[in-house]
Order: C-alpha cells, then structure tokens, then sequence
C-alpha cells in the first residue's frame, strides 16, 4: 500500500499565495513573483521573461475584470490552483502549479470555453 509522506497543503493557503503571486504580477513586482518559484522554474523562467509574458498576455487579451470560478485540481503530487478570469476580450485560466514543498512549480494560461457573453438572440 502506497504511503503519502508529505501532508497535503490546505487549498486556502495554496489560493491566498496564488492571488499574492497575481497581484505582484498586476504590480509589476516580477523578481517577487521569481521569488516564489521552485529551483526548475527559476532555471527557466527569469525576472525578464516573467515581465515578457505578463505583458504579452496583457497585449493578447486585455486586463483581468473580474474572477468568475476558483477550482482546485491534483495530478502526481503536485496541487494546482485554477483561476478563471474573466479579460477584457476573452476568459481564460490561470494555473498555478505547486510541488510538495508549496513552491510553484508551475504557471500556465489556457482559454476558458466554459464561460461566455454571448447570447442567443430571441
């Protein structure tokens, strides 16, 4: 029988410090954001290019007007943090992905289907 050995971080705190790492990301605070990446991530994924992919999104789909779902997802032994934003063009998910040692691991943006404005005319 399989045994987990690292107790499962509660989901609040992994949802307070996913809204933390968005509001530093909305302040511009990038090498903050860096500061809460794992070791791979930060291999990967510097200051610069956090700043290069904010604002590319930014440019892509607008500004965030408002959260319209919070879900909460596993896979291996990572817990991931999924936030669906409504932007100005388009919703869209934020995933934040966090290992064992609840250090992000992971951040990913996916459209969102599930969620639209449009209306079926009568």
């Amino acid at each position: 029988m399989a045994c987990n050995l690292y107790p499962k971080t509660d989901d609040s705190i992994l949802l307070k410090k996913s809204f933390e790492i968005l509001n530093l990301l909305e302040q511009s605070q990038w090498q903050l954001v860096y500061n809460y990446f794992d070791s791979t991530m930060k291999s990967v994924f510097p200051p610069d290019k956090i700043k290069e992919t904010w604002e590319t999104i930014g440019k892509q789909i607008g500004e965030i007007e408002n959260n319209v779902d919070t879900t909460f997802s596993e896979f291996k032994s990572n817990r991931i943090v999924i936030l669906t934003f409504k932007f100005k063009v388009m919703y869209a998910d934020l995933r934040f992905v966090y290992n064992q040692q609840s250090e992000l691991s992971g951040f990913f943006i996916a459209p969102n289907y599930n969620y639209s404005d449009y209306q079926i005319p009568a």
